[in-house]
């Protein structure tokens, strides 16, 4: 990509951002009563998500790069009407700002992005991919190894990524952390602005705020035991995926670093790691970054606030929203609003509801529907349903959803499977979750209150966070393993964002004892978080592509992404790299994990005449695999129908080159 084409494409970004900020900002003003210190930053919020939202449908009837404009447009339409036709032209300017607030989310999103820039951890070579071939137009995604499968994902921040990418002509890389930090600075300001408001103290809102980026549970309080506990604790302890990476027992991985991939110039250490409650600053480096909190915090900072017809509809917007962000929090949502419209009908014994629960009954159950339409995964096993009913053909998918009934216990993606009828994997769950357990007495209280003030969202919420507790009696059985039953918890992120407002409000009327033992509590719950991120900003000072990507690898993505012709595909004996390389797919693999028989066969006896047979017109090879497939496999290469397109070198890192096959027939 020339260096002004570049330059012109980061131009495009200034107008498109301000598009959807402006908008969301102005339908913030007219749609909801919040205070002036709330307005800028549930603006900021409010745009991004009706934005992002309004690109996953309109792609579907449109180019991807006219989507993203339409989609900032109409947001910046809809804002500029709903509020110069409600309150007059003049209000249009009339917006509070608050520059601190602005200086902070600045800060911390600036931090965040520096940090993301020097880290590659939780599945780059699936996140990396996935962003590249949606920004090429692959909305929905299908499997990037596989583009006969659909990859039914919860992709939110993925497509904002890739609007980046589309709009600006940023490297996916540097797309997924800038949309990674936007989310966590989002969540930590708008943690801090709703503490404010339930504590009336700043302080307070600058403790929630911490709260939400440092916050998790307390693994490492085993480390003060007696060698001799920590060893009974650790009997029975299946550990899992980098858990037994890290170390065969708990006992010794607790002393060990956390073995990840793509982690700092200094390792994380398995003590301050967790595998179910990870603090904030470990949360945003996911698929989603730390969206689910922004939106958590954006239903919660104007669920009473409506004013006009408009907010019930954004409302409906943001809870469909859930439908790209996760798999269990539509079941936790409707599972709430059911027990809440249950206690109601027992309480009063009637089912007629009031007409402010009816109203919301309504708005949920239109959020729950158009988000199981979205995309994501539920959208996936809703088409797989339909196909089933009506006799119709099946469709590959990746994901695959399921569960099993089980005795009670608590999944760790580090520790396995903790059961809480044995009295030592109970400690440990115990220490894995953190004090924030202890929030839920407050939060229960919370929701009770709530319910006969006919505060109905605050009410479900409670509910939601106590229904879910039923997730102790569910594992995970689908395609990626009873390591992602976490997910199903979704109490953990209520809980989380509550802690600090309810705890603060509890010990106000207390003795200075308690007040000393609830800040002792916070200030355990967050040692591990601000420990982790001690280690992390290391990391600014070596930024990485990714741990396997090199800048050889980026300077052909610069040269050649989204530039061969539609449904090429590039073989290389790294796939993920190709994929995201030039946005294209590959054919190579039933998952991100196991590849095919005939693909492997390829690599270890490559063709130029078989690779064109089997659907692939290029060839990415670095210098490794060349010397490794030997000599006579290279002459094969030689040939006149194998023609040299790029070529990039580099004393340290050896060569990348690109070939096109297409006349090996």
């Amino acid at each position: 990509m020339a260096h002004s084409e570049t330059l012109l494409n980061m131009l495009l970004l200034l107008p498109w951002s301000a598009f959807w900020l402006l908008g969301g900002i102005w339908l913030t003003k007219a749609t909801f009563r919040l205070r002036p210190n709330e307005e800028m930053l549930v603006g900021i919020a409010l745009g991004w998500f009706v934005q992002n939202w309004l690109v996953n449908f309109l792609v579907r009837v449109m180019p991807f790069s006219a989507a993203c404009w339409a989609a900032a447009g109409g947001v910046f339409l809809a804002g500029l009407l709903v509020l110069g036709l409600r309150s007059g032209w003049k209000a249009l300017i009339q917006v509070s700002v608050s520059p601190l607030q602005m200086i902070l989310l600045g800060a911390v999103v600036l931090v965040s992005f520096e940090i993301n820039r020097g880290l590659a951890i939780f599945d780059d070579f699936a996140h990396l991919p996935t962003v590249s071939t949606m920004a090429a137009g692959d909305i929905p995604p299908h499997f990037s190894l596989d583009p006969q499968i659909s990859y039914a994902y919860h992709y939110f921040l993925l497509l904002f990524s890739a609007q980046l990418i589309r709009i600006a002509g940023m490297m996916p890389w540097l797309a997924l952390d800038t949309g990674r930090a936007l989310s966590f600075g989002l969540a930590v300001m708008l943690a801090g602005v709703w503490t404010q408001r339930l504590t009336r103290s700043p302080i307070g809102g600058f403790v929630g705020g911490a709260f939400l980026a440092f916050g998790s549970g307390t693994r490492w309080l085993m480390l003060i035991l007696p060698s001799g506990i920590v060893e009974w604790l650790g009997r029975g302890v299946q550990m899992l995926g980098s858990g037994i990476q890290s170390g065969p027992t708990l006992a010794e991985a607790l002393l060990n670093a956390w073995t990840i991939e793509g982690g700092g110039p200094v390792p994380f250490l398995f003590a301050f790691a967790n595998g179910i409650y990870t603090p904030g600053v470990i949360t945003s480096m996911g698929a989603n970054g730390a969206a689910v909190f922004v939106l958590i915090f954006l239903l919660l900072l104007t669920f009473n606030r409506w004013q006009g017809k408009a907010g019930p509809v954004l409302t409906i917007i943001l809870l469909s929203v859930w439908g790209l962000l996760g798999e269990a929090e539509l079941v936790g949502i409707a599972a709430g609003w059911a027990l809440v419209v249950l206690a109601y009908g027992i309480k009063y014994k009637t089912f007629q509801l009031p007409r402010g629960l009816a109203v919301w009954v309504f708005v949920i159950a239109a959020g729950c529907l158009i988000g199981l339409l979205s995309g994501g995964a539920w959208t996936d096993v809703l088409a797989g349903w339909i196909r089933r009913v009506s006799g119709g053909p099946a469709e590959a998918s990746y994901q695959s959803i399921g569960f099993t009934l089980a005795a009670p216990a608590i999944v760790s993606s580090h520790l396995g499977v903790l059961s809480l009828l044995n009295l030592s994997q109970l400690f440990v769950a115990l220490f894995e979750l953190g004090p924030v357990l202890l929030v839920y007495p407050l939060l229960a209280a919370w929701g009770i209150k709530a319910f006969r003030l006919r505060r109905w969202y605050e009410a479900a919420t409670a509910a939601t966070a106590l229904v879910m507790l039923l997730m102790f009696f569910v594992q995970f059985t689908g395609s990626t393993g009873v390591r992602n039953t976490p997910r199903l918890y979704v109490f953990l992120p209520l809980l989380a964002c509550f802690a600090v407002a309810l705890a603060w409000i509890w010990a106000a009327q207390r003795s200075q004892a308690v007040k000393v033992l609830v800040a002792g509590l916070g200030l355990i719950s967050m040692m591990g978080g601000v420990l982790v991120t001690g280690t992390e900003l290391f990391a600014i000072q070596r930024p990485v592509y990714s741990y396997f990507l090199t800048a050889l690898d980026a300077r052909m993505t610069r040269q050649y992404w989204d530039q061969l012709e539609p449904g090429a595909m590039v073989f290389d004996a790294e796939p993920s790299r190709s994929v995201m390389i030039f946005g294209r797919p590959s054919d190579a693999a039933y998952s991100w994990y196991q590849f095919k028989p005939g693909w492997e066969e390829l690599r270890r006896n490559p063709d130029p005449y078989r690779l064109n047979a089997a659907g692939y017109g290029y060839l990415y090879l670095d210098e490794p695999y060349w010397d490794d497939i030997g000599l006579q496999k290279q002459q094969a290469f030689s040939g006149g129908c194998v023609k040299m397109i790029a070529e990039y070198t580099d004393q340290l890192i050896g060569y990348r080159r690109l070939y096109d096959l297409r006349s090996c027939r």
